[in-house]
């Protein structure tokens, strides 16, 4: 029987691979975005190349009006989603006092809102089929406080220690939850952060490195999956500082990324 996945965020980056990815699996396809051209030409493309059925739906996750489009258009249509992959996210790195108010309440909603009532909605649906599986993206920047980079931060911790909580919820009713934590990807992200491209990407992972680590992770049943080996070093090493430390350098790079845009 052919399982079906929904991807949010899913007309460049992260989100477009995994669904290219799962194409080739052979999972139909909810897709998500703002951007209507690119997720129209990512479903044209997949369905050319892979023959699965991919349904593009142009949905802004920041409202309540959105989120409850993408209910309706797929568990309200009864399309059974076996697999969510919460990816739709952004981030602003800078001063918290020269961010706009705007811009902070839409990191917000998106980051945290967003994730927490999909995830709730999908979540009531797999357990009472007693089946299903989650992917929730957080970040290798949820593990510290980072100044200059503050909401942002703050929201993927949420989303880290929502997905770990769940992933001990929801075992009884067998449905699986795996925390994504990249650190630097090639993605469209230092570009809305407002940091500098030219060294983010020197030193980003691809990500379709991040999507095939990730995807071997859930097979296997993780909680969470940090992809890169350095990442992990990185958060292992963390532990024999303290966190006051380990904020006040993170701060820093950050910050002087910012000074080179």
């Amino acid at each position: 029987m052919t399982k079906t996945a929904l991807i949010t965020g899913a007309s460049s980056g992260i989100g477009k691979v995994f669904a290219q990815h799962l194409a080739a699996k052979n999972y139909d396809l909810f897709i998500t975005a703002r951007r209507s051209d690119l997720l129209e030409n990512l479903a044209n493309e997949i369905r050319e190349k892979h023959k699965v059925k991919v349904t593009p739906l142009v949905i802004d996750l920041i409202t309540v009006e959105g989120r409850d489009t993408l209910f309706s258009e797929t568990e309200g249509k009864g399309h059974q989603i076996d697999l969510l992959v919460n990816n739709a996210g952004f981030g602003y790195a800078g001063s918290f006092l020269k961010q706009t108010r705007e811009s902070i309440i839409q990191m917000i909603e998106l980051n945290v809102t967003a994730v927490t009532d999909i995830t709730h909605f999908f979540a009531k649906k797999m357990t009472e089929r007693k089946h299903g599986e989650m992917i929730i993206v957080s970040s290798v920047a949820a593990f510290q406080a980072i100044p200059y980079f503050s909401v942002y931060t703050a929201t993927k911790a949420y989303d880290k220690f929502l997905a770990q909580s769940l992933y001990h919820e929801l075992q009884k009713h067998n449905v699986h939850v795996l925390t994504l934590c990249p650190g630097k990807t090639s993605t469209e992200f230092a570009k809305i952060a407002s940091m500098s491209e030219q060294k983010f990407d020197r030193n980003s992972m691809s990500c379709d490195i991040v999507v095939r680590g990730c995807l071997k992770a859930l097979k296997k049943k993780k909680w969470q999956y940090v992809p890169g080996i350095k990442n992990r070093f990185i958060i292992g090493v963390q532990t024999f500082f303290s966190q006051k430390f380990v904020s006040k350098v993170a701060g820093g790079v950050v910050r002087k990324d910012q000074q080179e845009t």
